[in-house]
């Protein structure tokens, strides 16, 4: 339980009192080498975390809500002076994402469950949209959206402090963010099977750009070294200065803005890793915005951005440079336009699919063979025609032409 907020008592108590009525609900187990699942469970008394009865969380998630915050906002150490600054605890979480709540079965007990607060009870909802065709975010939501990405990006750069002092001291506090061998092995499949998909969906409008596509990547082979390993590990010989921890994620459905418009929550942490910041701005640009808004607002939304970035440092790290950084950011988000790309052709299909199916990495990841190839016919047999989807995916190849990749 380190890491976690009290629990208050009427919490406690309706979970208690949950607990009592259906005392063979499933648990994550503390071990680390657990793959269990835990549902989210309804707090009855208390309407604000009504949660998703059928919606499960990973092992891995549990963790990032039990400690990632916490361990983010603890105490962070100024890179120039040495001063300890505290922060205040929760602060980081209340601004970017819903509260939660993680608490034993029984006091004896190994078993945890994860309580997360239903958002909509708050206010919040993402972009409305139907499931055929999915949001797009509009100028203004976006911009909201890159101020709330930029807080929790500044805050995990002026954490780690020096590069080398992050690789060698503070990532391995955070190994519960890496998916894995099993979680490689299980989507590069099933991202090549959509990405083979998606060649077959441009084709029929852009031959030529179907060829370079298919000539860039000829294999699964091919493509996983592109998703996984080659893009990332390039980047560190790049600008390693610019790798944070980020979402992993960002689609309209994992973005919730407020009735008002003003604020937004980031949701679905179970992507969460130790990745260059770029990755989590071109992830963005091509999920969540069409090429038209994409094109006209590129630049202001970077730029937007990096100012974000340096006033959620508050003159924190001394001597730094927001016009260097803005340069930076721009020539990472170009060289990552690529490895999100490749991502867009695994996210896009399943967003346009007409069924909720496989809606995040963890589903995929989860479910059994025969469950994972049912999804795979359901997203080609509802999207196979659909004009929009190609639409984004020939917009999002013509931005790899533009920038000379392919």
């Amino acid at each position: 339980m380190s890491g976690s907020p009290i629990i208050p008592e009427e919490i406690i108590a309706a979970v208690a009192n949950k607990l009592n009525q259906q005392t063979k609900l499933p648990a994550i187990q503390k071990d680390t080498k657990t793959k269990g699942s835990s549902k989210y469970i309804q707090i009855s008394n208390d309407p604000s975390y009504h949660l998703f009865a059928k919606t499960t969380a990973t092992l891995k998630e549990c963790k990032i809500y039990e400690n990632f915050f916490h361990q983010l906002e603890k105490r962070t150490k100024n890179n120039n002076n040495n001063a300890t600054i505290s922060t205040t605890t929760g602060k980081l979480q209340q601004d970017i994402t819903a509260l939660w709540y993680l608490t034993k079965e029984s006091p004896k007990s190994k078993n945890f469950y994860l309580i997360v607060q239903d958002l909509s009870s708050k206010g919040y909802s993402p972009v409305s949209c139907s499931i055929k065709h999915p949001p797009r975010l509009d100028f203004n939501q976006a911009l909201i959206a890159m101020q709330t990405l930029a807080k929790l990006h500044a805050n995990s750069y002026f954490y780690q402090g020096s590069k080398s002092k992050a690789r060698t001291e503070i990532l391995p506090n955070f190994a519960y963010l890496n998916g894995g061998e099993n979680f490689e092995k299980i989507l590069t499949p099933i991202a090549h099977q959509l990405f083979e998909f998606c060649c077959t969906s441009i084709e029929s409008e852009n031959s030529s750009v179907a060829f370079k596509l298919r000539k860039r990547i000829p294999s699964e082979e091919t493509l996983a070294r592109k998703m996984w390993t080659e893009i990332l590990v390039q980047e560190k010989y790049e600008n390693d200065d610019l790798y944070v921890f980020c979402h992993g994620d960002l689609r309209p459905d994992n973005i919730f803005f407020d009735s008002a418009g003003n604020n937004c929550k980031l949701v679905s942490w179970d992507s969460l890793c130790y990745a260059p910041l770029g990755s989590d701005l071109a992830h963005f640009m091509l999920i969540c915005l069409d090429g038209v808004t994409r094109d006209e607002f590129e630049e202001k939304l970077l730029a937007f951005y990096c100012d974000a970035f340096e006033e959620e440092l508050e003159g924190r790290i001394k001597d730094f440079d927001v016009d260097e950084f803005h340069r930076n950011v721009e020539d990472q988000y170009r060289r990552m336009m690529e490895w999100a790309f490749y991502r867009s052709c695994f996210v896009l299909p399943v967003l346009f699919c007409k069924e909720r199916i496989g809606t995040s990495f963890g589903d995929w990841v989860r479910a059994s063979e025969n469950v994972r190839r049912e999804w795979l016919h359901c997203v080609r047999d509802s999207c196979m025609d659909d004009v929009d989807l190609r639409k984004r995916l020939v917009e999002g190849a013509k931005k790899l032409i533009k920038l000379k990749i392919l």
